[in-house]
C-alpha cells in the first residue's frame, strides 16, 4: 500500500508493453479485491445453471455476466455492459462475487 487510497499491484499474467517484465501499476484501493477462491469453491456440484451470475477470465482479466444458455460443454455468457453473448468452457468461469470492505457479498440481481 502506498497510502490509504492506493496499492502497487504486480501482475502474475500481464507483462509490460515490451514484454520484458511483469506489469506493475498503482491501483485505487476500491479496485483491489482478494484473490478468487480455489476453483472447487467457485462451482456447485452440478456446475453452473441458466441465469447464474458469473465472472469470466478472458482477455487478461475477469469480466462479469450471466449464463444465457448451455450447449454441450459450453456456457454462453451475456455481458450487459457490451451486450455480447459469448461461449466459454467451465474452467474459465467462477460464480460472481461483490466485495465490500473485504467481505464477499453474493450479487444476485445483475441479470434480473
Amino acid at each position: 500500500m502506498i497510502d490509504p487510497n492506493h496499492y502497487v499491484v504486480k501482475y502474475k499474467t500481464l507483462s509490460t508493453d515490451d514484454e520484458s517484465e511483469l506489469l506493475e501499476e498503482v491501483i485505487p484501493t476500491i479496485e483491489v479485491h482478494p484473490v478468487l477462491p480455489h476453483r472447487d469453491g467457485t462451482m456447485s456440484e452440478h456446475g453452473f445453471g441458466l441465469y447464474d451470475i458469473v465472472d469470466v477470465y478472458a482477455n487478461d482479466g475477469w469480466w462479469f455476466g450471466c449464463i444465457s444458455a448451455m450447449i454441450g460443454e459450453e456456457y454462453y455468457v451475456y455481458f450487459p455492459s457490451t451486450e455480447d453473448n459469448i461461449a466459454y468452457p467451465s474452467h474459465v468461469l467462477s460464480f460472481h462475487q461483490e466485495w465490500f470492505k473485504c467481505e464477499c457479498l453474493p450479487d444476485i440481481n445483475l441479470c434480473m
